[in-house]
């Protein structure tokens, strides 16, 4: 592939300027990263408390009443089976446009270093002395699975997506458990007919909530799938 000039000649300001905004998106990028982290750290921590006030309403119903035992798992359910898995989605949704945030840097990053190295960048060697004179840590990040020693690893973003998606269906299953399992809260309640109107309304609720974050969340998810480079980066290794 035809690549433009590095413009070697390019007057100092200019090279300044390249080199300014170089480092102002690795810092971005690298901002990204710990925002994503700290979103994880505060939804792990944000889940242990409503579990740990729901396992605390659930030792409180031996003492209880009928119409208390009924409020606590009313409560419980709410915690569990609603709000928590709606804070565990929202948090995705911030940590996934964090993520995104990064891949945005990275991508335009690529491109600089292809650019100004005419497409050396794409399959350099660091340890290459010839190469010491061109950027090249975000595309040596873009590099195929299969080269083994830079490639990005994807492993850990995919590991954190799947965390997400436990907590949520692990919150709404014990949510949908305190409601309609043994003792939970269709126990409490002696009409027939109002029992079928609540296991119907738990059941909608659990239904929706998968569905919205179904449409919501896995095209944005797919199209991080595998991470290659543009088609026009990925001419250049040929």
């Amino acid at each position: 592939m035809n690549w433009p000039s590095r413009r070697p000649d390019a007057p100092p300001y200019i090279r300044e300027l390249i080199v300014q905004e170089y480092v102002s998106l690795r810092n971005e990028s690298l901002s990204a990263k710990q925002n994503q982290q700290t979103i994880l750290q505060w939804t792990l921590a944000t889940v242990g408390i409503l579990i740990a006030a729901s396992v605390a309403a659930a030792a409180a119903l031996k003492d209880l009443d009928e119409p208390g035992r009924m409020g606590i798992n009313v409560a419980a359910f709410a915690l569990l089976g609603m709000i928590t898995p709606v804070v565990v989605a929202c948090a995705f949704g911030i940590w996934l446009g964090e993520l995104f945030r990064m891949e945005r840097a990275g991508h335009f990053l690529r491109e600089r270093e292809l650019a100004w190295s005419r497409g050396r960048a794409a399959s350099a060697d660091p340890s290459d002395p010839t190469n010491s004179d061109i950027l090249l840590w975000e595309s040596l990040l873009a590099a195929p699975v299969d080269t083994g020693a830079y490639a990005k690893n994807r492993l850990g973003g995919m590991a954190s997506i799947a965390l997400f998606a436990a907590l949520a269906g692990a919150a709404l299953a014990a949510g949908i458990v305190i409601a309609i399992g043994p003792g939970g809260m269709l126990g409490h309640i002696a009409d027939q007919a109002a029992q079928g109107w609540v296991h119907g309304a738990i059941w909608a609720w659990a239904g929706v909530f998968v569905l919205v974050n179904l449409l919501v969340f896995v095209p944005p998810v797919r199209s991080l799938g595998g991470g290659r480079l543009p088609e026009k980066n990925r001419l250049a290794r040929a």
